[in-house]
């Protein structure tokens, strides 16, 4: 089966990603890229007045043989390094980017693009694809929680929940206390966007005929302070598979 496209630049040139379907209808392959990559970056105005810093390329050394890998399931990230190493890849470091990108590193001593050839079944499990890291390679967009207080209990279902945050971001799913209906004063929901700014708001919505106001705040921030509630966060969510 042949492998799907992949840019100059090591990115997805296909239309969208791959259905269940396909995925079991043909072997995923990841897709390793060391080619000259497209620069993304804006190009910055001779006549700049803004905030403007020059990094020394020495603080940058720790990036060298680097590479960022896309992640096919973003669900996955938080325990991805312990999937990979019991898949017995154990001399590669994972860091999560932001998004579905993390940052991959090998040990030293060894050569990442060599273990990719050797486990390619693996790494294919996991990303669609790799390439060597550049400094456009920033997330475009993020995952965060919402906590969002104040639904009417007759709107408590994913429909509304999308309908909801539609104008600003991209509804995922509800965590399980959520769709259990377990507790009914706060939706806890997963999003995808591309603001970086913190979301703390309240939308009002008009619910047949009535007008609510309801509070959405990222939970994101809070729960970083917190490891331990960050992972009881990010398990709930993928409990419900």
């Amino acid at each position: 089966m042949s492998n799907m496209p992949v840019s100059n630049n090591g990115y997805n040139n296909s239309r969208g990603p791959l259905s269940y379907a396909q995925v079991v209808q043909q072997k995923r392959r990841v897709r390793f890229n060391e080619g000259v990559r497209v620069d993304q970056t804006k190009k910055v105005d001779p006549d700049w007045k803004g905030m403007r810093v020059t990094i020394d390329p020495v603080e940058w050394e720790w990036l060298n043989g680097c590479y960022v890998g896309k992640v096919r399931d973003v669900e996955i990230i938080e325990n991805l390094q312990t999937l990979i190493h019991s898949d017995g890849i154990t001399t590669v470091t994972v860091t999560p980017m932001g998004s579905d990108l993390v940052l991959l590193k090998a040990l030293e001593g060894e050569d990442l693009m060599e273990l990719v050839k050797e486990f390619e079944e693996t790494f294919s499990n996991w990303f669609e694809y790799i390439k060597p890291w550049g400094e456009e390679d920033i997330a475009g967009y993020k995952f965060t929680g919402l906590s969002c207080a104040g639904i009417s209990l007759h709107a408590w279902n994913d429909i509304f929940f999308s309908t909801l945050v539609s104008s600003f971001e991209i509804f995922v799913k509800a965590d399980k206390v959520t769709k259990d209906r377990t507790r009914l004063d706060v939706a806890r929901i997963l999003v995808k966007t591309s603001s970086q700014e913190f979301i703390n708001k309240v939308q009002r919505i008009m619910i047949n005929d009535k007008i609510f106001g309801i509070r959405m705040m990222e939970e994101r921030l809070v729960q970083t302070v917190d490891d331990e509630k960050q992972e009881t966060m990010m398990n709930n969510m993928g409990e419900d598979q």
